[in-house]
């Protein structure tokens, strides 16, 4: 009971090591996502954002970082013009 109160210990080298690969394996499924998003269009439009913003939802990005990096595409676009895929990755 109350455990929450108790004095933290520091996580083992296999804690460590099971939060990286969780953590690997994320980073995966979500790069796979995008790239999955991002594959034969010819533009980047409200549509793709709207793919783009729900992959970032469902890979525990969560709504602020989501909201900052969908603001920041679309003020990329507004300023930079892109609209194809080759622009937004490698602008």
């Amino acid at each position: 009971m109350f455990s929450w109160f108790k004095k933290k210990t520091k996580a083992s080298p296999d804690d460590l090591s099971a939060t990286r690969e969780a953590l690997k394996q994320t980073r995966s499924s979500l790069l796979s996502k995008i790239g999955l998003i991002l594959t034969g269009k010819n533009k980047i439009d409200a549509d793709v954002l709207d793919e783009l913003e729900e992959a970032l939802l469902t890979s525990d990005v969560g709504f602020e970082t989501t909201e900052t990096i969908i603001d920041a595409l679309k003020h990329r676009a507004k300023n930079t013009g892109f609209d194809t895929q080759r622009t937004l990755t490698n602008g």
